[in-house]
């Protein structure tokens, strides 16, 4: 049999092994280690004398594969198994190695595969809200609040705020007052100097009561220059405490 011998065409050793296996329609799980073996050594040796360079890792397995096929050609001897002079057979050895080889090549064929079919896939342009959701707040100045700048802040955080969390009806025993709630205000371990959301304020708020004392004492905080208050475009409020 003739071989077009160029090792280029494959990844080393155990590719050129599995090309020639399937060109001899040979049993991966019942492989004729001979058969493979005589090819192999074949297939190298052409390749040395047409002057290409064999590296070394094919190398390595033509001296196991010619070590195999003369321990073939010497006379067989009678020799009883024992778990000392156990050897597993070669043929299932080289078998195994090959299965396992087949079976990595055609994983990576398949996330190949998965890789340009998601090449072809066309990204959906970000919308153009995302820039805006997504752009810091500058508070490195305050803003001169004026009263409908800040109603107005107020009212879309409570409309946001109704969406949210709907009010229940029903009957409160106590209200909070303002000076309890500027108490629980200083209280929170996020009402630092760093600014944050006045929403963020509202996490612990359930009714419209709380709501608006929560407003109220953000009020008296910032006219007793405990807090400053932001008001962006958006009508967001952000909040900083003055320590």
């Amino acid at each position: 049999m003739e071989f077009n011998v160029n090792l280029e065409q494959f990844e080393g050793p155990l590719d050129l092994m599995l090309h020639l296996v399937h060109e001899q329609k040979l049993d991966l799980f019942e492989l004729n280690l001979e058969i493979l073996a005589t090819q192999y050594v074949k297939y190298i040796r052409e390749a040395m004398q047409i002057g290409l360079d064999v590296s070394s890792e094919y190398l390595v397995e033509f001296c196991g594969l010619m070590e195999y096929k003369s321990k073939r050609l010497l006379p067989k001897k009678e020799v009883e198994n024992t778990e000392d002079n156990y050897q597993e057979d070669p043929a299932k050895i080289m078998a195994m190695r090959l299965r396992e080889y087949e079976r990595c090549k055609q994983e990576a064929k398949l996330l190949e595969d998965k890789y340009k079919q998601r090449q072809t896939h066309i990204d959906k342009a970000p919308a153009s809200l995302i820039d805006t959701w997504s752009t810091q707040a500058d508070l490195s100045q305050p803003l001169s609040l004026k009263t409908a700048d800040l109603q107005r802040a107020f009212e879309r955080v409570m409309r946001r705020y109704q969406i949210m969390q709907p009010y229940e009806t029903k009957v409160e025993v106590k209200e909070l007052s303002v000076e309890e709630r500027i108490e629980q205000i200083l209280a929170l371990d996020i009402f630092t100097s760093e600014p944050i959301h006045f929403e963020q304020l509202l996490i612990d708020t359930h009714s419209l009561h709380e709501v608006v004392v929560t407003f109220l004492a953000l009020l008296e905080l910032i006219h007793a220059d405990q807090a400053i208050a932001y008001c962006n475009e958006e009508d967001e409020i952000w909040i900083q405490r003055i320590l």
